[in-house]
């Protein structure tokens, strides 16, 4: 029976691996991601033969033909707006209707294609620019949203005080004081989780 059930659990992860495939060729997602939601691969086999099923049907209906570099994200978080144009996601919920799915689709245009790569082409040079001026090595902690992150990098770089003379709010003195042990990691949270930078036990820095 044991071993059954391996043979079992092996043909659902190669079935859903399978259905990802498909579904990311037909739509050009860049990923599919449903890991957050814990789901079985026969339970996430289903899903993404849904979306097939949806690109079958009404793929007439969407506004590109092609959804790349977008990744495909199932989250049952509601807080998420369905398109993130600084992470690069769109978020579905496992429980929507073809309907519904097809409505979050739909909000995907070549203008939002684009708004997003220039949001990403822009937070990649401003990341540059501030880890070579700093000389720390950038990253959005897990709390940071993709938004948050980008504002951060905005109000950073247009800091003149803190890219020039490395003086700015408290939270970012308090990083650059850091740099004489040379270069280090920092990691930018949400505001609600980190309220002032402190240094970890792994030795990087959290803002």
């Amino acid at each position: 029976t044991s071993t059954n059930e391996v043979e079992q659990r092996r043909a659902f992860r190669m079935d859903a691996s399978a259905a990802a495939l498909v579904a990311r060729r037909l739509y050009s997602f860049q990923a599919i991601d449903g890991i957050s939601m814990g789901w079985s691969s026969e339970s996430f086999a289903v899903l993404l033969r849904s979306l097939i099923s949806l690109h079958e049907r009404h793929s007439s209906k969407f506004n590109v033909d092609s959804f790349y570099p977008l990744r495909l994200v199932y989250s049952h978080d509601d807080f998420h707006s369905a398109l993130d144009l600084y992470g690069g996601n769109l978020y579905l919920h496992p429980a929507a209707t073809q309907v519904q799915m097809l409505e979050k689709l739909q909000e995907v245009t070549e203008g939002k294609l684009q708004e997003f790569q220039y949001n990403r082409a822009l937070a990649e040079q401003r990341t540059i620019l501030l880890q070579n001026e700093l000389g720390v090595k950038l990253s959005k902690g897990h709390s940071c949203s993709s938004r948050e992150y980008h504002n951060f990098l905005e109000q950073a770089v247009h800091g003149t005080d803190f890219v020039e003379e490395g003086q700015a709010s408290e939270g970012i003195t308090a990083t650059s004081t850091a740099l004489d042990v040379g270069r280090v990691r920092m990691v930018v949270e949400s505001p609600a989780a980190c309220r002032r930078p402190r240094l970890t036990k792994e030795g990087f820095i959290q803002i």
